[in-house]
């Protein structure tokens, strides 16, 4: 029988898979609303266990809205008229996995790898305690913890 895990917060590197539209019920008022749903895989787990994902609203006219923030994150940069996020599917991101001001675990943030200070270029992350070597994994722990801290502390003060 599988056993449930929850995916614990920290630093993951993971492949951009892509962003598509879902039509979905709202509960609370019954009425059928579209969401964005941005997918990614897990670099060190290529299963569907290993897959991350995050549903967001569709504005991406306000730096606050959580797609806006996905975009950014992706692009590297502010999104610009005529951007396409589907050009970056299979590119590689650090994603910031941890609780939102309700709590619960989801993707918090996304920068290119090759500018995330996390993860290891060399590896793909794992949740940034397993497997680390002595020194300089000691420091990225602490690193990726005091990021998470932040985040709890408050999670609007992502850079992007």
């Amino acid at each position: 029988m599988p056993v449930y895990t929850e995916r614990p917060a920290g630093t993951y590197r993971a492949k951009y898979l892509g962003c598509v539209e879902k039509t979905l019920t709202d509960k609370d008022t019954n009425e059928e609303v579209v969401r964005w749903l941005w997918r990614f895989q897990e670099l060190s787990d290529p299963t569907t266990v290993g897959e991350i994902a995050k549903f967001t609203g569709t504005s991406l006219q306000s730096a606050n809205s959580n797609a806006y923030k996905m975009a950014t994150g992706i692009l590297g940069r502010k999104p610009q008229p005529g951007d396409d996020t589907e050009k970056h599917i299979g590119d590689v991101y650090d994603l910031f996995y941890g609780p939102n001001q309700a709590g619960n675990l989801t993707i918090m943030g996304v920068v290119p790898a090759k500018v995330g200070e996390l993860a290891k270029p060399e590896k793909a992350a794992t949740p940034m305690h397993e497997g680390m070597e002595q020194d300089e994994d000691a420091r990225l722990k602490q690193a990726s913890d005091e990021a998470v801290a932040k985040l709890k502390e408050n999670p609007d003060d992502l850079p992007f």
